[in-house]
């Protein structure tokens, strides 16, 4: 409610990292990287928590933004992937949902909506109870996330008019919520593509089961049974509002982003050719970011021994 980790949680996520921290023994600064999404980027206490792991990694956490992780996503499914044409991309997280459109090894869009499957758990399925109702309220808080941003000062271009505009023809699901939304669908002796149909089936027969601890689906896992119906709600909002016909599933996502990346630093940086193909599909003035790069150096340099 008040956006603050419990006591709780964060020992459990330090009691996990204390794991890895046995695994890093030895490793050079710069053969790691541990990177934070969502729930570091909201939670208020949340330098409570990360002051707490870096003593336990002995290694820097690097917050992402919402546009970073869905840049990483996409590097993650494109380089595991053979990508032909414009494809949608789509990662269901605990906290948030991001979507990407892109080409190859470029995005074209990437936006990251405050949609989860843990958040939505909480919002609408928190009591166990499993009824149309509460899906219909998760869905229709999942497709007003693709509306327009308003402020005061202007009406911001919606999403769903600017991913409609570019079009795609392949989309792609990735990570946990819809690998096992996939794994029902086999299990039902389908070929895992996900449907709108398949999901509307999938809510009827949580719908009938009416209580999410009763939850007994071929293919569902313990750990996935509290979270299961606040992720086919979410992706039944993005199919019926963006118009998606059908979803195939991605092993490639966030950490295969992150090691592709990081293994092809030294050999061609990724991330720079991202950045230089989204200048140019924006047509960004090239010369001024080279001197707010410039200026930025030198009051850092100015700053640098007091920091």
């Amino acid at each position: 409610e008040h956006k603050c980790l419990s006591e709780e949680s964060m020992q459990r996520g330090l009691d996990c990292l204390a794991l890895f921290a046995e695994r890093l023994q030895g490793f050079q600064p710069d053969a790691v990287r541990i990177t934070g999404t969502y729930t570091l980027r909201a939670a208020s206490n949340a330098q409570v928590f990360l002051d707490r792991a870096r003593a336990l990694l002995h290694h820097p956490i690097n917050i992402i933004s919402g546009q970073e992780e869905a840049r990483l996503i996409y590097q993650g499914v494109a380089h595991t992937q053979h990508l032909e044409g414009r494809v949608l991309v789509i990662d269901i997280g605990g906290g948030s949902t991001e979507l990407i459109i892109g080409e190859r090894f470029t995005p074209l869009a990437l936006t990251s909506r405050k949609m989860g499957c843990v958040t939505f758990t909480k919002q609408f399925f928190a009591r166990g109870k499993l009824s149309d109702k509460y899906f219909n309220a998760a869905i229709l808080e999942a497709s007003h996330q693709l509306e327009p941003i308003i402020t005061q000062y202007q009406q911001l271009e919606p999403i769903l008019t600017q991913y409609q505009q570019l079009g795609w023809t392949t989309c792609l699901g990735s990570s946990g919520t819809i690998k096992t939304v996939r794994e029902l669908l086999v299990a039902r002796h389908d070929d895992g593509i996900i449907t709108l149909e398949r999901l509307e089936q999938l809510k009827l027969q949580m719908v009938e089961q009416k209580r999410v601890e009763l939850l007994e689906l071929p293919g569902l896992t313990e750990d996935r049974r509290p979270l299961i119906a606040s992720g086919v709600a979410i992706l039944i909002a993005l199919f019926r509002t963006l118009g998606i016909e059908r979803m195939e599933y991605s092993d490639g996502a966030l950490r295969e982003g992150l090691l592709y990346e990081f293994e092809q630093r030294q050999h061609q940086d990724i991330r720079a050719r991202t950045a230089f193909g989204v200048a140019d599909l924006y047509h960004i003035d090239k010369a001024q970011a080279a001197r707010v790069e410039a200026t930025a150096q030198v009051l850092f340099d100015q700053v640098a021994k007091s920091w």
